[in-house]
C-alpha cells in the first residue's frame, strides 16, 4: 500500500515479508548455540539484542519512497538477533530445572514468549498508529471533508480507500499524505523497538554475567553463576 504496488506484486511483496526474514533466524539459532560454548552467555544474548537493536535502526529512516529490499534487510537482521537472544534464555530457563519438569518449563518458554511477542505489537502498534493518526491530521487538504479525514485516520488501507472516492486532487494529496504518515509512524515505532533493544541488552549483559546451564547428568535444580 506504501509503495502502490500492482495485485501481483503485492503477493510476490507478501511472500518475501515471511520468507526473508527466516533467513535471519535459521543462521541465529546455529550460531548462537555455537557462541555459547566460547563466550558467556550473557554476552551472546546482550549480541543478540543490539543485532536486533542495529536492524530496528535500519528501519527506523525508511521512507514511503524507500527500496523493499531496506526493510527486508532491517526486518532480517532485527529477527535473527531477537532469535538468537531467546535461544540463549530459553536455554537458561530449560536449564534451571530438572528433566522431570522440563515440560512445565516448555510451557512458560512457550506461554512468555507468545505474551512478550504480542505485547511488544500492540505497545509498538499504538505508538505507530498514535503518530500516524497526528501527522495525517496535520497534514491533510484544508478542503478535506471531516467525515473522510476521520476515516483515513482509522488505518492506512482506510485512507487510501477514501483517497479513491474523492476528486482527483483531494485524493491524491490524501494518498501522499497517509503514506507519509504511515513511514513517520513505522519510523517511530522501530526506533523505540530500538531502544528497548538496547537497554534489554545491557540487563542482559549485566544479570546473565556468569550463569552456566549444568550437564544433564547432574540434575541440576538450579542455575550455576
Amino acid at each position: 500500500m506504501i509503495r502502490r504496488p500492482s495485485a501481483s506484486s503485492a503477493g510476490a511483496g507478501a511472500c518475501a515479508w515471511s520468507l526473508v526474514p527466516m533467513s535471519g533466524t535459521a543462521a541465529a539459532v546455529p550460531l548462537s548455540q555455537l557462541l555459547v560454548k566460547r563466550i558467556d552467555r550473557a554476552y551472546v544474548a546482550a549480541g543478540g539484542l543490539l543485532v536486533a537493536a542495529g536492524g530496528y535502526a535500519l528501519l527506523a529512516p525508511v521512507q514511503a519512497h524507500s527500496p523493499l529490499w531496506a526493510v527486508l534487510l532491517g526486518a532480517s537482521i532485527y529477527a535473527g538477533g531477537a532469535v538468537g537472544a531467546m535461544t540463549v534464555g530459553n536455554e537458561l530457563i530449560l536449564g534451571a530445572v530438572p528433566p522431570g519438569r522440563a515440560g512445565v518449563a516448555a510451557a512458560v518458554v512457550e506461554t512468555s514468549s507468545e505474551l512478550g511477542g504480542a505485547l511488544g505489537m500492540a505497545v509498538l502498534g499504538s505508538i505507530g498508529i498514535a503518530v500516524y493518526r497526528a501527522d495525517l491530521a496535520h497534514t491533510a487538504a484544508a478542503g478535506l471533508p471531516h467525515p473522510a479525514l476521520a476515516a483515513a485516520r482509522n488505518t492506512l488501507g482506510g485512507a487510501l480507500g477514501v483517497a479513491g472516492q474523492l476528486p482527483a486532487r483531494l485524493g491524491i494529496e490524501l494518498a501522499a499524505a497517509a503514506r507519509t504518515a504511515f513511514s513517520h509512524g513505522l519510523d517511530t515505532a522501530a526506533a523505540g523497538a530500538c531502544i528497548a533493544m538496547v537497554v534489554a541488552a545491557m540487563l542482559s549483559a549485566r544479570f546473565f554475567r556468569g550463569l552456566e546451564v549444568p550437564p544433564e547428568s547432574e540434575g541440576p535444580e538450579r542455575l550455576r553463576g
